[in-house]
Order: structure tokens, then sequence, then C-alpha cells
């Protein structure tokens, strides 16, 4: 059964760069029911692309699932693909990580991310980064909301926590832009994760469903699904989607989740996890 990979979090995904060579990876593996994969033997190859399209480096890591479904991995010390990872040039152009699993019937592509971390720290191995909590900042849930078929701001009407004080949620879901938001006050790099879930009505019939992440008004990341066929004696199905970044933040910076659906969808919930990771 070909799987997905979610990334919820630090909790459950890290890229965290040290001085020597080598980045952890961890990650929970689940399938396209949402079950999670328990001592599952799976292949992950890595792809470190500049600029987002040349393959400097490649290598994969025969390993599995723990008794939580989760794999930890040190990018740097697989099996070489192509490439050294030692000599990549992190000072030079933009990188980027490509991720694809198998669980035996071959590698799914689960896309690619810009590094943010790992490159700066790469160059700077004598920079001392100040302490950090590692834990989640804000986290925050919406329910029985409208998105439209065009892109448009989830409203989180519900704080779950906010150790920080940086997020603003919406409960009357007014208009005030300032709302749902979560606004940057220390410099870093942020884990950034979102996930929705909600019902496809009617059987066999197609549907869209897409989420992206916004800082300061405009899209560095953009996830978009598009479903052939789904099939339910019920006459409904419950789909999910999730999307997640490493991002580079500044005192100013905001950020805020979009999202946008066919008319077969109807949404039910909306989750947004924020943890400043470095």
């Amino acid at each position: 059964m070909k799987t997905i990979l979610i990334t919820i979090s630090a909790v459950l995904i890290s890229l965290i760069c040290f001085a020597q060579n080598g980045i952890n990876y961890k990650a929970l593996i689940k399938n396209t029911d949402g079950n999670t994969l328990v001592s599952q033997d799976i292949i992950i190859q890595f792809q470190i692309l500049e600029n987002g399209t040349t393959n400097v480096y490649q290598e994969t890591h025969d390993t599995v699932t723990d008794a939580n479904g989760i794999v930890a991995v040190n990018i740097g010390e697989g099996t070489v693909g192509s490439g050294s990872f030692s000599t990549v040039n992190w000072s030079f152009a933009n990188h980027f990580l490509n991720v694809q699993v198998d669980s035996g019937d071959g590698f799914v592509d689960l896309g690619t991310t810009e590094f943010k971390s790992v490159p700066y720290a790469k160059v700077a191995e004598t920079v001392i980064a100040s302490p950090v909590s590692q834990f989640p900042l804000a986290k925050a849930n919406a329910s029985n909301i409208f998105i439209g078929t065009n892109f448009s701001k989830v409203t989180f009407n519900n704080e779950i926590f906010d150790i920080t004080e940086n997020y603003e949620p919406n409960p009357s879901f007014s208009n005030n832009p300032q709302l749902s938001r979560f606004n940057v006050t220390e410099a870093g790099y942020y884990s950034i994760s979102a996930d929705a879930t909600g019902q496809v009505f009617g059987n066999s019939i197609e549907y869209v469903l897409n989420l992206a992440i916004y800082k300061n008004g405009s899209s560095v990341k953009i996830d978009l699904f598009f479903s052939r066929t789904v099939s339910s004696q019920a006459g409904t199905s419950r789909i999910s989607r999730d999307i997640s970044s490493i991002e580079y933040l500044v005192p100013g910076d905001y950020i805020e989740i979009y999202a946008s659906k066919s008319s077969a969808v109807s949404m039910q919930n909306f989750f947004l996890e924020i943890e400043r990771i470095r």
C-alpha cells in the first residue's frame, strides 16, 4: 500500500543542523487511510537540490518505523546514490530537500521543501544559537468554517494555547485582518504546520482541497491536491490534508494559513501549530 508522510510540527518532523555533518530527520509514517504504519520496513530517499532543480546529493535509508510509526534518520549518513554531502556548498544558491518513501510499492514523491536553517547553520558553524524552548509556542483550531474555491484566509476561532502571547484567535469570525495570525517577536527558525479535515459528498466525484502558508501576506508554500474520484457507499468520504514548512522569521513578520476547496467538500476542522526550533 502506498504511503503518505504526515509532517506535524517538531514532535513529528525535525530538521536541525549541528556543526557536524548530518541533519536529523524525524517523521511519522501513515498510509493513505490515515493509519499509522507500525514496525514497517520502508526506504526513504533524500535529494538535495541546488536552486530546486540541480541534484547535488542523493542518498537512501533502509529503516523501520517504531511502535508509534515514527522513523528517525540522519541526512548525510545514508547509502549515497550521487554526490557528497560534505561538499554541498550551502553558501552558494538556495537548496531544497526532496523526500520520497517506498513502503513496498515503489517510491512516492512527498514533495520538495526549501532548506532554511540548515544552509545558514552550516556556513556559520561557529555561531552559538540562543536557547529556545523546543516546544510549540501556539496552537489553534477552527471548526465548520466557510472556505471557497479561491484561496482565502482560515479563521481560527479557538486558541488551544499560546505560550508567548503571539497569536490572536478570531472567536467572533470578524473581518479584522489582525486576527488569526501568528505575530513574530523574536528572530529565529520556526516550524509551521497545519492540517485540515472535511467530507466529500456524493459517489465517484472529483474534489479539490488546497492549503497554503502565508508570510506577511504572500505565500511561502502551497500544497495543491486534486483527487480524481472518491467512492463511498454512504455517499460521504472523510478527507484530510496537511502542510508544513520551516521558515526564518524576524520581528514584525506574521504567519497565516490560507485554503481553497471545491464545492463538493464540506470542511470540518483546521489545526495550526507553530514552534520556534532555533
